[in-house]
């Protein structure tokens, strides 16, 4: 029961991240995220992952990992939009 539960809560929590990914790649536009928050977030899902090996929670772990792949996306998407923008400029 506690694994399903695991799987349920891993996936709600993940979800949410989607829009916001699919919104940033049509509009081109991160100026709303911040670094340092993207910075935090990744860094607790690698402890997190860590956290999850240790336990032998595969549901943490497979979360985890899903949860610190989006909120790299939208720090390589923050990075390259503000590049990108920052050339246009010049």
């Amino acid at each position: 029961m506690s694994l399903y539960l695991g799987y349920i809560a891993g996936t709600l929590g993940t979800i949410p991240m989607l829009p916001q990914i699919y919104k940033c790649y049509i509009t081109h536009s991160t100026t709303d995220l911040s670094y340092i928050s993207l910075l935090i977030s990744i860094l607790s899902s690698i402890l997190w992952t860590v956290y999850g090996i240790i336990i032998k929670e595969i549901p943490v772990t497979i979360f985890s990992i899903i949860f610190g792949i989006l909120n790299t996306i939208l720090l390589l998407m923050k990075f390259s939009f503000e590049k990108s923008s920052n050339n246009s400029e010049n």
